[in-house]
């Protein structure tokens, strides 16, 4: 299994479900927002079956395939297995991995939540495009494009730094010295040429 999928599949696995209030009956013009998943931070562990853990549980080899980073030695790795199994078992269940990572999402949680957020309107917005691209005028569709180069520009620099401030994490963890790479937050909503 990749480490992105299992990732994904412990950061923002569904919390218990809880009572929601009726919605009220609209008539979307757009395609609407997914509905929110649950508490911030949560959806990023739905993600498991899909990326290969199907009996929703990991041997310690895959655990360690799929966390080890030249930090944690393989003995640590072991340790951090068992703690979290609890039934010194090889098979760790994948919800005692969220519920531990679940518990140390700090101030992470709502970093995660907010990319739900993102991931749910960036969605919203490519289909509404397929449905209305084609039929909108030449203007429509240069402003189309003009936003949707904007959005991709504003993803870059944000990766960009996620990238340089995680290099610069990494080669602390190994001891290197490294100049942090991260600079200033970029600004949404403000385009590259103002």
């Amino acid at each position: 299994m990749a480490c992105a999928g299992l990732l994904t599949v412990c950061l923002l696995r569904p919390p218990a479900p809880q009572p929601q209030p009726q919605p009220q009956p609209q008539t979307p013009r757009h395609p609407q927002l997914a509905p929110d998943p649950g508490p911030a931070g949560h959806t990023l562990f739905q993600d498991v079956s899909g990326r290969g853990l199907y009996d929703g549980k990991l041997s310690f080899e895959e655990f360690q395939n799929y966390f080890a980073d030249g930090v944690l030695s393989p003995g640590e790795l072991q340790e951090l297995f068992s703690g979290v199994d609890g039934h010194l078992t090889d098979n760790l269940e994948t919800e005692k991995l969220c519920d531990y990572f679940s518990e140390h999402l700090g101030v992470y949680r709502p970093v995660l939540a907010a990319l739900e957020s993102l991931n749910r309107a960036v969605l919203a917005a490519m289909d509404a495009t397929k449905l209305e691209y084609e039929r909108a005028s030449k203007v429509d569709q240069f402003v189309t494009r003009f936003l949707l180069r904007e959005t991709v520009s504003q993803l870059q620099a944000l990766q960009s730094s996620l990238e340089g401030a995680s290099d610069t994490l990494e080669a602390q963890a190994h001891g290197w010295r490294l100049i942090p790479s991260w600079g200033p937050s970029p600004r949404p909503c403000e385009p590259h040429f103002l």
